[in-house]
């Protein structure tokens, strides 16, 4: 029924097809939009009370309070940023194939609920 270009690509596309699912998942492509989502959101939002902050400043140390809580804000959501960014990264991907105790010098990852170790 089919030739030889008609077997190969009923190999060929589930080939692809599944290389495109695991690098999908390798990459977590998902988890980052929604990384990147949330940090939008906050920086918005930070944006906003700065703002509100700055406008409703009528001394010199008014200025200087609002500036360093903004500051301060900024400067922990790049943290969480970061935090969410290392812990998608693909050298997290080894630690739950590890044996239980080793951590290869790292913190050992929380485990969703559900999952169990391989």
């Amino acid at each position: 029924m089919f030739d030889a270009g008609g077997k190969i690509f009923l190999v060929v596309v589930p080939i692809i097809g599944s290389g495109v699912s695991g690098a999908m998942h390798l990459f977590q492509f998902r988890e980052k939009e929604s990384l990147r989502e949330s940090g939008r959101i906050e920086i918005e939002d930070i944006l906003l009370n700065a703002r509100g902050l700055l406008i409703g400043s009528r001394s010199e140390q008014a200025f200087r309070e609002a500036f360093h809580a903004v500051r301060e804000r900024y400067r922990a959501l790049e943290f969480s940023q970061h935090k969410g960014d290392v812990a998608l990264r693909g050298d997290e991907m080894l630690t739950p194939y590890l044996k239980d105790g080793q951590t290869r010098g790292r913190k050992p990852l929380k485990r969703k609920q559900g999952t169990s170790t391989p």
